[in-house]
Parts: C-alpha cells; structure tokens; sequence
C-alpha cells in the first residue's frame, strides 16, 4: 500500500480514519472511511481514558480495512488540544565564508539548531515553522538558498504541545494494532487542515483559517504563504449544546439536536414568531421557546 495514505483524527465527538491515493488523473480517490465515537474518553482534542480510545481507532481501522481490502500499517495522525501553543524563536548559525551561497544543508542545521536551543517546560515540539529568513544584513528572506553571506538566522514559529498528551495520543495509535506507525510525526490538525483546503494564492494573500470542531476551535494564519499566527480556543460546538442544555433545561442529547436542526449564526434570518416544542424531562409537561433571541432594554 505505498501509494495509499491513511489519515487519522482523534476528535472530541469521534476518530476519524481516511484511506485514499491520487488516480491516474492526479485526483483524490477516497477508498475507505471508519469512525468510531469518543464521547467522554477524550475532551478537547485530549485524550483521557487511553484503553477505550485504543479500541475505538481498532473499530475504526477495521472499517477502513474492509472497505478499502487494504493492511493498515501507517497512518498520517493529528493532534490538536487547548493547550497547543506557538513561541517566536530565532536560531543562527556563522557559515565558513562569507562569499559562500547559503545551501539546503544550512537551512536544515538551523533547524536543528533551533529545536535544540527552544525550551519549554513539560512540552514538546510539533513543527518548527520557518517565518523569514536574514542573511548578513538582509531581511524579509523567504528561500536563503543561494544566496550568498556568512551569517544566516531565521524567526521561526514553534509549535508545542504538552508532552504527556501527545505521549497518551502516540500510545493510542501504536496499540491499536501491531507495528503501528505514526509517518512523519503528529501534525497539527488545523495545519493539516491547510493542506487539504487552501490554495497557494489565498496562503500568499492572506488567510485565516478557522476550524470548528466540537471541543475546540482551531486558527492558523497565513501570508505570504508563510504561518503568522496560530489559536486554540478552548470555545467549539459543544459550548453551544450545553448552553442550550441548561437555557432549556433539556438533556444533552435534545439540546444537540435542537442546535443541529434549528440554529442559526444569523438571528435575522430566524422569523419571530418560529417555536420549537421543547420536550419535558421525566414526563413534565413540554415547553415553547422562541428559536429567535429577545433581548430586553
């Protein structure tokens, strides 16, 4: 299966696993899907009970392999959680000389170099994003290869997350079936996300891309198809449900669905006089609310 790739997510709500590989079109060809529902063993991207969301990526797997009559061996795995930071950090590094041209070695030794001079207490490193480039006197470099000069720096974004979440993701993975590989590393989820929805052009213009799941909200920034700015937001759909869970005071299964059927980001869109008939708890008599929002003065 070297030219299938298999995609993983471990949300708040469910595991998600992909199987696809380009045809001879260069298109996408989706070959499998499984899901397998994480509803209180993992919170905000974190994962809690380690056990269970071991069986519910097994659950998931299975479902890609019999649909897709494929061996999961590797999966391409994010990782995402509220705690996920990013920290502006410079590296440099003096080259021999300095009429020799900047190569792909010396932009890959400053890489190096910056992971092992970042330091953060209890985290560990996801990506090291380069933001631009210095070479000597020069700024606002975004590909120092060739350029000639003896001291190269770069502004990197680095991304972290707290080591015993991702230890407790990693684990997750590699048990759910013998040999288990995790390729490339975790990737950010919303960086991940990047790649499958924005163009070149929109990266090089400037974009924010905002992923919504159900335990957290995700930001990545882009210009000049270069990172800018990175946000998890602790605030997602599940806000909104337990919101409306206590407002009505209706279980959190009626609130879900409630959400999912009649709201709307746009209250001037919701007609005044439109009722919903929120059902009794324990056989108390049913309630009606107005789906749009009255504000007193």
């Amino acid at each position: 299966m070297s030219d299938i790739i298999v995609g993983l997510d471990i949300g708040s709500k469910q595991v998600s696993i992909v199987a696809g590989r380009l045809d001879n079109q260069g298109k996408l060809e989706i070959l499998g899907l499984g899901k397998a529902d994480t509803t209180g063993i993992v919170s905000k991207g974190v994962v809690l009970n380690v056990n269970r969301t071991t069986d519910a990526i097994k659950d998931a797997i299975a479902q890609v392999e019999n649909q897709a009559n494929i061996d999961v061996r590797g999966v391409i795995a994010s990782v995402a959680g509220p705690d996920i930071n990013s920290s502006k950090h410079r590296a440099a590094i003096i080259r021999n000389s300095p009429g020799e041209e900047v190569t792909v070695t010396d932009v890959d030794q400053i890489v190096v170099d910056a992971k092992r001079s970042f330091i953060s207490q209890g985290n560990s490193i996801i990506h090291t994003l380069p933001q631009e480039y210095i070479v000597d006197s020069s700024t606002g470099i975004y590909e120092p290869v060739g350029i000639s000069g003896l001291k190269l720096q770069c502004d990197f974004q680095i991304v972290t997350s707290p080591t015993s979440a991702m230890e407790k993701t990693k684990r997750c993975i590699e048990r759910a079936k013998e040999k288990m590989e995790i390729e490339g590393g975790l990737v950010f989820s919303p960086l991940a996300a990047s790649l499958a929805v924005l163009s070149e052009e929109e990266k090089n213009s400037g974009v924010a891309l905002i992923d919504i799941g159900s335990g957290t909200t995700e930001i990545v920034i882009f210009y000049k198809k270069v990172i800018r700015h990175i946000a998890v937001l602790p605030y997602a759909g599940d806000t909104i449900t337990n919101d409306i869970e206590l407002g009505c005071n209706i279980s959190n299964n009626q609130a879900e669905q409630l959400k999912i059927k009649f709201g709307s980001a746009e209250s001037k869109e919701v007609p005044l006089e439109e009722v919903v008939k929120i059902p009794g708890i324990n056989g108390r008599r049913p309630d009606l609310i107005s789906v749009k929002p009255v504000y007193y003065h």
